[in-house]
Formats: structure tokens, C-alpha cells, sequence
């Protein structure tokens, strides 16, 4: 009689624990590696793979005048400073005509998610997949069924929480601790 408290809130705390179900990380990082090797058969936008390609001298050489000099070398320095705002999400840092690098950045988002997924980091697999997801929507064909299909798993990934809170279960052991001191008094009154 003296341990039913602690078999009460033992029971209370295993209720707890048997009621929490775990996300099946195996089967969710197969999920997202599935959709990295998707990746290699969507289809880039054709708008960004048909931009002309610009091109400086379109004719034969000018004579250079000093105002073109100053000029030329005023457009190379602008292109070298690169000013970013941060209220503005980053845009593709590759030219869009390489098809390669957009994938493989996709990829590297997927990725992300996986492994932030495996580290039961929530902040980071819920950036990764809405980075994935916005570089689905601006680079890839959006009416292709495999662009629209990974876009709907990416949906349902989102809403999946890798990071489960864990409840308290150390009442049985204050408890325990409790009643072992009790115990112990009781044990050296009658003495």
C-alpha cells in the first residue's frame, strides 16, 4: 500500500508515453531522397532558357573615346559590386541557361530538408522545403505533372512536425523519492 502512489503516476506517465506516435523518419527521408532524384526530370522554364544571350560589341570596333572609356570601366566596376537587400528573398546567384546548377540546387535543398529531418531540427527542415519549394515554383515549369506533383509532396511534407515535445514524466520518480523517504522515517522511528 505504501507504493501505490508511485504505481499511480507510473501508470499516469507510461498513458503519456504510449500516446505520443513518432514520425517515421525512414520512410520520410526516403520520401525527400525519391524527390532529389526526381529532380533530374523536371523541366526547366522555357523563358529562362531562351534569353538571348547579350553581347557588348554587336558590330565591327569603334574608335574609343574617352567619355567610352569611362563608361566601360564605370559598367565593369557596377558589375563587380553586388548590393543584396535582405527584405527581398535571393534570387538564382547562376545564370537560369544552366540547367545543371538549378537542379542541383533544388537537390541541395531536398537534401537540407533530409538531413535537418534526421537532426529533428524543425526550423531548418521547414526552411529547406519552402526554399525547395519557392525554386520549384520560380525555375520550373509549373504546368508539368511532375513539377505539379512534387510541388503537392512538398505540401504534405510541411506539414509534417520532425520535432516531437516530450512530456514530463518525472512525477513517478518524485513520487518514488517521496515515498522512500517516508519510508525511511518511518522505518527509523521504529527503531
Amino acid at each position: 500500500p505504501l507504493w501505490t502512489p508511485v504505481r499511480e503516476v507510473l501508470a499516469e506517465d507510461i498513458a503519456k508515453l504510449s500516446g505520443l506516435t513518432p514520425p517515421d523518419y525512414v520512410g520520410l527521408s526516403a520520401r525527400l531522397a525519391g524527390l532529389a532524384k526526381q529532380v533530374a526530370q523536371l523541366q526547366v522554364k522555357a523563358a529562362l532558357l531562351n534569353r538571348p544571350a547579350q553581347s557588348s560589341e554587336e558590330g565591327g570596333q569603334k574608335p574609343m573615346d574617352w567619355n567610352q572609356i569611362i563608361a566601360d570601366g564605370w559598367q565593369g566596376f557596377r558589375s563587380l559590386v553586388v548590393v543584396r537587400r535582405h527584405d527581398q528573398p535571393l534570387a538564382a546567384m547562376l545564370p537560369p541557361e544552366q540547367r545543371f546548377f538549378l537542379s542541383q540546387n533544388l537537390r541541395l535543398q531536398l537534401e537540407s530538408a533530409r538531413l535537418a529531418l534526421l537532426r529533428r531540427d524543425q526550423a531548418l527542415y521547414d526552411g529547406a522545403l519552402q526554399s525547395a519549394s519557392d525554386w520549384l515554383q520560380e525555375f520550373f515549369e509549373t504546368e508539368d505533372g511532375a513539377t505539379q506533383a512534387m510541388s503537392q509532396e512538398l505540401q504534405q511534407l510541411r506539414q509534417i512536425r520532425v520535432r516531437m515535445e516530450m512530456p514530463d514524466v518525472s512525477g513517478a520518480l518524485v513520487v518514488l523519492k517521496q515515498q522512500e523517504e517516508q519510508s525511511r522515517l518511518a522505518t527509523e522511528a521504529e527503531q
